[in-house]
């Protein structure tokens, strides 16, 4: 397993800088955040070309997650629909552009009311997205993994997608492909219920992982240590499944980033 960084919109740090911070700090790879104002149609080919030749300098592997805020996948409306499934194209992309072999996607929200009344239909629409971006993943030379997302119960409207270990393994036994699995957002889980159950059930799906701590009650992003959540144990149910991926740590702050590589790295040293 190799421990990753992760750019996001709002740090002060480019990707470039971040590639180069990872590469000062040990970090072994790092994941880019495709979001806008810093999504992947906001950078032009120098950028990217930059990226990429840096990060071959410093032999650290790339990945992507794809543009998520407003992207519904599941969506009724196909115009809403489609504009969707092209985001997450775009993210595609540009991982094919930087030789980033992993893109992470969000299969987004819909409306409560659409979920009691017309399950069957969002369903279909959700299925039809998600293969028409595995076939788009296949044809470049790409996976794509659905990350769980946390708890959204304060929404009295809306309901997110891939809240569940069950909702995810059933849409990747339905499209059956090996260009999709599982990012396991660890955090996220642990919004939910207990995450070691999800990293059982999941275990064989996972291509990417995220890392971040809280104490149950909200997606806080704490430094590894600072929550609730048994890393040791999940480690270690990851590693039994032979799981040899990316940990990525996903921190808005370089200071907390680093704070969480020297615990992750107690954590390893225990195996």
């Amino acid at each position: 397993m190799k421990i990753f960084a992760q750019t996001f919109t709002f740090d002060p740090q480019t990707p470039i800088e971040t590639i180069s911070f990872s590469h000062q700090h040990g970090f072994q790879g790092v994941e880019i955040t495709c979001e806008y104002p810093r999504g992947p149609l906001d950078y032009v080919k120098e950028a990217i070309f930059q990226m990429k030749a840096l990060a071959q300098e410093y032999d650290l592997p790339l990945q992507v997650h794809a543009p998520y805020i407003n992207v519904r996948l599941a969506d009724l409306n196909p115009r809403i629909r489609e504009a969707s499934v092209q985001s997450v194209k775009d993210g595609i992309d540009f991982a094919h552009e930087i030789d980033a072999g992993i893109v992470t996607i969000h299969l987004g929200n819909t409306t409560k009311r659409r979920l009691k009344q017309v399950y069957e239909n969002v369903r279909k629409a959700l299925l039809n997205s998600v293969l028409t971006l595995t076939e788009y993943a296949e044809q470049h030379d790409v996976t794509i993994a659905i990350e769980n997302l946390p708890a959204d119960d304060k929404s009295a409207w809306e309901k997110a997608l891939g809240k569940s270990a069950e909702e995810i393994i059933d849409i990747l036994k339905e499209i059956d492909s090996k260009n999709i699995g599982v990012t396991f957002d660890v955090g996220h889980a642990n919004t939910i219920s207990d995450p070691t159950n999800f990293a059982v059930k999941l275990a064989p799906y996972v291509v990417n992982v995220h890392l971040h701590d809280n104490d149950g009650t909200g997606d806080q992003h704490l430094v590894i240590g600072q929550g609730s959540i048994d890393f040791l144990k999940i480690l270690h149910i990851l590693k039994e499944t032979g799981y040899a991926g990316p940990l990525v740590l996903e921190y808005f702050d370089p200071g907390s980033l680093v704070k969480a590589k020297v615990e992750l790295l107690k954590l390893l040293k225990r195996f």
